[in-house]
């Protein structure tokens, strides 16, 4: 059953939430340092990767970024009921999108923002977002690489086989 991957989703949320809580108190100005500024920016409060060129976010809003947050992740779900045992790839960028959009989502529920802790104003749930994305985008290039290759490759054997009168 694919559900199974869930537990990957289920980490990620925990993760997420935790480092929250410990950017809150690391970033704090009077313990700075060096190493955690060249990892950590300031603790920001955003909108989230997803909407992040969305500004002025109300309440309502938020709530409409919710639903958005819930449509997608069943989507993806979805998506994930529906692979094969053997497409562990799928499974794994799914459920880091899946842990990535519900941690934001719980951030956004409780606190109305996400906490931006990473350097690259970013936080571990998006992180989790764009490595599950990237994960199905390599998975689909892979596929069809390989699919076109496979096709090819068949073209060349019957022309090779076939009778060089023709």
């Amino acid at each position: 059953m694919q559900l199974r991957w869930l537990i990957i989703s289920v980490v990620v949320v925990i993760l997420d939430q935790l480092s929250r809580r410990v950017s809150a108190i690391l970033l704090d100005p009077d313990n700075s340092s060096p190493l955690l500024e060249a990892l950590f920016n300031t603790l920001n409060q955003g909108v989230g990767l997803g909407v992040s060129v969305v500004h002025d976010i109300s309440s309502w809003d938020s709530l409409v970024l919710l639903a958005i947050a819930t449509v997608t992740c069943a989507m993806l779900i979805h998506w994930l009921l529906r692979l094969r045992r053997s497409d562990t790839i799928r499974a794994i960028g799914l459920t880091l999108a899946i842990g990535g959009i519900v941690s934001d989502a719980i951030n956004r529920f409780l606190f109305g923002h996400v906490a931006i802790y990473l350097a690259l104003q970013l936080n571990l749930a998006d992180v989790a977002v764009l490595a599950g994305f990237v994960l199905l985008l390599a998975r689909f290039f892979i596929t069809a690489t390989t699919r076109g290759g496979d096709r090819s490759s068949r073209g060349r054997r019957r022309d090779s086989a076939s009778p060089s009168g023709g």
